[in-house]
């Protein structure tokens, strides 16, 4: 399988190098392709000759601010020409501070180029546009926290893209107008320490704004207008935004990083913040740490010799259920079948997760319970078995006093 990725850049002296270094481990030297947006930066220009020294395509014909703005359909035009050169299976967009990652099916993140690969087989036939899963924003405090974000990206299959927009939010495919969210993800660099991003707002922001003046930005809506931020907050209440969202731990990307030979990106100022903080890597100053598992049985019923039960569950943020047991004692428990999956509104607004299917139904056959626990004053828990532990639902107390044994002797 080929993977192109492409990317435009100007001068991201820290990431460049690491972004050349883990995406070359994954799809090769040789199928990146860089696209400088007029780098000043002598450093940036270094690394660029040295990554085309190395095999990786650098294209400098788009250097103007006219060219960003225009890097959608840019890139969609240079992916036809590929399709006609080339034989790529598949097409990735990414910035320069977007890591391309997987989640496999209990929501762990992997920086595997190997997963990468069984991820994009399931997609093969796939006519629809393909889109990521979500984004996962790395911390200024820490290389080991993340927070979920369910963000829109898309990429394409061979021969299939028809149009892509500057932000590679909203690609269209030839074929259909459906759309099939993917196990892919980014990691990403979004929050770069505070007075580097806020360097790099300036540099964005210039031309799509009369002017830097603080009332002229407080009143801006258009693109990059997420930017603003870092005018109207000083570093304590950037950081403080920051911590109090949810978090999740993943030394997936710095494992890797240290097996490629690079360093974390900003690691320096990172390590100075969290220092002046008080921040360790066991995420002691996360005000907000995402559950293992986050879970609810909202209904329980019997339908001839079934025990059917119906809820919702998460494992790691991002990955629906699929074992759930019912607990009889400490040592018997019976596992449920899930029969189908519903997406639920309701909890994905409130976990900010969006198109996953948390919503369940599972049933067991009550004839399983073994016979001398049919005497069993009837108390029932439901659990998810997950890294070899088990992990409760959360139940309404006339739920959890559901009496199971009673159903079964009649």
């Amino acid at each position: 399988m080929k993977i192109a990725i492409l990317m435009m850049q100007k001068n991201e002296e820290e990431l460049l190098s690491k972004w050349i270094a883990y995406h070359s481990y994954l799809v090769g030297h040789e199928n990146l392709f860089i696209f400088d947006n007029g780098s000043e930066s002598t450093n940036t220009k270094e690394q660029l000759s040295w990554a085309g020294a190395s095999g990786c395509n650098i294209i400098q014909q788009y250097s103007s601010k006219q060219d960003y703005e225009n890097r959608g359909d840019i890139f969609c035009e240079f992916i036809k020409k590929l399709d006609k050169t080339s034989e790529f299976d598949y097409y990735m967009l990414l910035d320069c501070d977007e890591f391309l990652a997987t989640l496999d099916n209990e929501g762990v993140i992997s920086c595997d180029k190997g997963a990468l690969q069984l991820e994009l087989q399931k997609h093969a036939e796939t006519e629809g546009s393909l889109l990521i899963d979500s984004q996962f924003y790395n911390s200024s405090v820490s290389p080991y926290w993340f927070n979920k974000q369910p963000y829109r990206k898309c990429f394409f299959r061979r021969g299939t893209i028809k149009s892509l927009d500057q932000g590679f939010h909203w690609g269209k495919v030839i074929q259909s107008d459906r759309e099939k969210r993917t196990g892919l993800v980014h990691i990403h660099f979004h929050n770069k320490p505070y007075r580097i991003a806020r360097l790099h707002a300036e540099e964005k922001l210039r031309g799509r704004v009369p002017d830097l003046n603080i009332e002229t930005l407080r009143t801006y809506r258009g693109k990059g207008f997420h930017l603003v931020r870092y005018f109207t907050e000083d570093e304590e209440r950037f950081i403080a935004n920051q911590i109090c969202l949810n978090h999740i731990y993943s030394a997936s990307l710095i494992t890797k990083f240290k097996e490629l030979g690079q360093n974390w990106p900003y690691a320096e100022d990172v390590s100075v913040t969290a220092s002046k903080l008080g921040f360790s890597d066991a995420g002691d100053g996360f005000k907000k740490q995402v559950k293992t598992f986050n879970g609810s049985i909202d209904n329980i019923k019997t339908e001839q010799d079934k025990l059917i039960i119906s809820g919702w569950g998460i494992i790691r943020h991002a990955k629906p259920v699929s074992h759930i047991y019912l607990k009889l004692d400490s040592k018997t428990r019976i596992r449920f079948e899930i029969v189908s999956r519903q997406v639920r509104d309701d909890v994905n607004e409130m976990l900010n997760v969006k198109g996953e299917p948390l919503g369940f139904v599972a049933a067991c056959n009550l004839s399983a319970i073994p016979a001398n626990k049919k005497e069993l004053p009837g108390e029932l828990c439901a659990f998810v078995d997950f890294d070899g532990k088990f992990f409760e639902f959360d139940m309404r107390k006339h739920l959890q006093t559901f009496n199971y044994a009673a159903l079964t002797n009649q």
